[in-house]
């Protein structure tokens, strides 16, 4: 089934860096303001509404709204150097998920 967030710029795509790498065990993450995702069973809430969908689960992420990723980002080398000290481990989706097609 498809499913997108209930509210707007709900969507983190969160990063976690390795302890032992240039970042040492921070998290960043990319803020987007819309998106689906593709899942077998509906997933379950937290106590607050928030949902946690793994990678593979993305079908379209649209309009980057804020992020906190590295100033100097826009740098190939910098960029190359984060992705490879990073693993991208899942989607939060604050506020709960709604169902767009079963």
């Amino acid at each position: 089934m498809k499913i997108t967030p209930k509210f707007k710029n709900s969507i983190y795509d969160i990063y976690r860096t390795y302890d032992d790498g240039l970042y040492d065990g921070e998290e960043f993450y990319r803020l987007y303001r819309g998106g689906e995702f593709e899942v077998d069973l509906l997933p379950s809430e937290n106590e607050i509404g928030d949902v946690m969908l793994p990678n593979g689960s993305l079908l379209s992420v649209y309009d980057e709204v804020e992020n906190n990723l590295p100033s100097d980002f826009d740098d190939d080398e910098v960029k190359e150097e984060f992705y490879d000290n990073v693993e991208r481990n899942f989607f939060l989706i604050k506020g709960g998920v709604q169902i767009i097609k079963v």
